[in-house]
């Protein structure tokens, strides 16, 4: 039987991990038993350790589940590489990784029900904005919120995305939007409200003059992260199964 390891960024430094292990056991547990969690950014709990600990119990099978939003850096690069020494290491051990949680199309379905919150009691905005971590490395993040912005455009109000890394940073291409617009609504596609998000709003606080920013929550672990994930573990078994049958 294959072990699933649930993969998500973490940090090395604070409580932070502590609070996203309390969400992922919340929303996992629900639907799978035996699961393991692994931090990318961690010293205790790395993906290394925890495959390091299932394979010397014998373990041969890995699901691996990115809870990653979007295809970047660690998506397309880290945890396919830590995998891929492994396998060097074991040959016996066989492995399949997910799909981000971000491209699957209940992810819009919750970006919209955050920006209709927001609508509901602020009637004046004028544009929205889909703001994602972003890369600038890699293109695929950029298209996956690409199509992700089209989806969400169901308001009759103009849209655009954004992000703090790569081409589309916002501390390029915001400034024309806050002169303008006079109310703007930007979306934080992002799994909670930490670091990078009080960041970003801080410096655009620091670059705005007269507009009226309002602000969406961002995912902060939402109950149909449980349904998307789930999702994403019948695909990695569906795979199975017809590899198996071949």
């Amino acid at each position: 039987m294959a072990a699933y390891i649930f993969v998500v960024h973490g940090m090395n430094k604070g409580k932070q991990n502590e609070a996203l292990h309390h969400f992922l056991e919340q929303l996992i547990s629900r639907n799978i038993h035996d699961y393991y969690i692994a931090f990318l950014e961690c010293k205790n709990q790395s993906l290394e350790q925890v495959l390091d600990d299932r394979i010397q119990q014998g373990v041969r099978n890995f699901n691996i589940i990115p809870l990653l939003l979007l295809p970047a850096k660690h998506y397309l690069e880290n945890i396919p590489m830590i995998l891929k020494l492994y396998e060097n290491k074991y040959p016996h051990i066989k492995y399949k990784i997910a799909e981000p949680l971000g491209t699957h199309k209940l992810m819009t379905t919750l970006v919209k029900k955050n920006i209709l919150v927001k609508f509901k009691s602020h009637l004046k905005i004028q544009h929205i904005i889909l703001m994602a971590h972003g890369s600038e490395r890699y293109h695929h993040p950029n298209i996956a919120l690409w199509q992700l912005t089209q989806d969400c455009d169901v308001f009759g109000t103009p849209i655009s995305m954004m992000t703090l890394y790569g081409d589309y940073n916002y501390r390029f291409n915001l400034q024309h939007y806050l002169k303008t617009n006079t109310d703007i609504l930007i979306v934080p596609v992002f799994f909670y409200d930490g670091f990078l998000v009080n960041k970003a709003k801080h410096d655009i606080a620091q670059m705005n003059d007269d507009c009226n920013i309002h602000y969406a929550s961002a995912i902060n672990f939402d109950p149909l992260l449980s349904t998307i994930i789930t999702e994403r573990i019948k695909q990695l078994e569906v795979f199975e199964n017809v590899s198996n049958s071949t």
